[in-house]
């Protein structure tokens, strides 16, 4: 047989150092990638357009009035400034997120499908 074969004792222990400190790095990288996972740091939202599909920080949460075939109006649309400048019409409802539009109801029920917030007591 090889030394190549039978590493000696010392060969051994230096082997085992070195697959112990390779586990090590690899436990740690491991920790580190699990505290982002849990902790992000760089915590944006970001989202698409639901117009021009554009990836963006910056979306405008409004009402669609003039995009049916595709977005629900009664629905609060994430939409960019350049499509609210250039494309979209804004619908004039009742909403208890933006709270802007008439009040088509005229009593406690909202003209949208957005959730009402809850007040904390």
């Amino acid at each position: 047989m090889t030394d190549k074969e039978n590493p000696s004792l010392e060969e051994q222990e230096l082997l085992k150092e070195i697959q112990s400190y390779k586990t090590q790095q690899r436990i740690a990288k491991l920790k580190e990638e699990l505290t982002n996972l849990k902790n992000p740091k760089d915590s944006v939202n970001i989202s698409n357009c639901a117009i021009c599909n554009l990836t963006t920080e910056q979306l405008i949460k409004i009402h669609v009035a003039n995009y049916n075939e595709r977005i629900n109006p009664r629905i609060i649309s994430k939409i960019c400034q350049k499509c609210k400048d250039n494309k979209v019409i804004q619908a004039s409802f009742y909403c208890p997120l933006t709270s802007d539009g008439y009040d088509g109801w005229a009593g406690p029920n909202f003209d949208c499908l957005c959730p009402v917030p809850v007040e904390k007591e």
